[in-house]
């Protein structure tokens, strides 16, 4: 009966000291998965903020663009109006 007992204490404590290993492994990875869901909300955020930063700048060029076509514009029609002066008074 002896030895019974002391493989049941054995296997009890074997059993013990991998129950506890495995629970630390289950803690950390909880742990890391909720931090990993935290990191990932925040690279979205990163992310969504990069994607508004781009679009604001690509409306600003757009806006600027056709300001500048404006002014082409403007110019043509006054070197147009320069050279009919040119060639009137020649």
């Amino acid at each position: 009966m002896e030895s019974n007992q002391i493989v049941m204490f054995v296997i009890g404590t074997v059993t013990a000291i991998i129950g506890y290993f495995v629970k630390i492994v289950h803690n950390d990875v909880r742990k890391n998965t909720a931090e990993n869901g935290k990191l990932r909300g925040r690279i979205d955020m990163v992310s969504q903020a990069n994607d508004y930063k781009h679009q604001a700048l690509q409306e600003m060029v757009q806006f600027e663009i056709k300001g500048l076509a404006n002014n082409v514009s403007e110019l043509s029609k006054t070197v147009e109006k320069l050279v009919n002066k040119i060639y009137e008074h020649n």
